[in-house]
């Protein structure tokens, strides 16, 4: 498959607004789709507001807010919204129903070539692609709230999911200045969350066990290792260290 130049959002919770901002910031055209007009008004109203405290913020010129608008365009005909697209990028609520309901209707309207993504954050890619005749063209595209500031954004291949269509979703992440992580495996979870949760799980019994507060918990986090995060992931740090020192 050739380059992405067109893309369609579908939902306009919490990430749709802000993934097509991302898209329209970095040239590509997008359209997003909602059942609802009034969710679609408010879409609008989030996406001026995040561009004006960019350009604002000196993230972009004042002056290319209305380009970037100009590439988004919004619909509540999901056949419209996806006419002509390259990549359709799922972004409902996390209900299983309500997901392969999309999915399979995605499947009916898009043209073969399409590739249908998901940014589910733990259900199943490849339980996704059952429910379609593209297996090999359906995948993960996992973003992290708000897409508009974190960096990383997981591609999770299913079952199915076939080569290119994981190198074209990585290029595009490049492109849009995204960093791309590869997950090889649909594990629930995927990957980030797993290492997260994992966190999540020893404050908790730590908190439980009564080896320090909440509050001592969160400031040994964001004001201990967490400044070593950004430059050093756990792995690079026991391979600096060493195995032994780890065991």
């Amino acid at each position: 498959m050739g380059e992405i130049n067109k893309v369609a959002v579908i939902g306009t919770g919490t990430m749709g607004p802000g993934i097509a901002q991302v898209f329209a910031q970095n040239g590509i055209e997008i359209h997003i789709f909602d059942v609802k007009p009034e969710q679609l008004e408010k879409a609008r109203e989030s996406l001026n507001r995040n561009l004006t405290l960019f350009a604002e913020e000196g993230i972009i010129k004042k002056s290319d807010i209305d380009q970037i608008l100009s590439r988004i365009h919004t619909s509540s005909s999901l056949k419209d919204a996806i006419e002509g697209v390259d990549l359709v990028l799922e972004a409902v609520p996390e209900v299983p129903d309500i997901k392969t309901k999309i999915f399979s209707d995605l499947d009916s309207i898009a043209d073969d070539g399409v590739i249908l993504a998901s940014n589910t954050s733990g259900l199943s890619i490849t339980n996704l692609a059952k429910v379609t005749n593209r297996p090999a063209k359906v995948v993960g595209m996992h973003w992290w709230n708000p897409p508009i500031i974190i960096p990383v954004i997981e591609i999770i291949r299913g079952e199915k999911t076939d080569d290119e269509t994981v190198r074209t979703i990585e290029a595009l992440i490049n492109r849009i200045n995204k960093i791309p992580v590869l997950v090889k495996k649909d594990v629930p979870g995927f990957l980030g969350n797993r290492l997260q949760y994992a966190l999540m799980r020893e404050a908790i019994a730590l908190l439980n066990d009564g080896v320090a507060s909440a509050k001592d918990i969160d400031t040994m986090i964001k004001a201990g290792i967490g400044f070593k995060f950004p430059v050093m992931g756990p792995l690079e740090t026991i391979d600096m260290a060493g195995m032994d020192l780890y065991n």
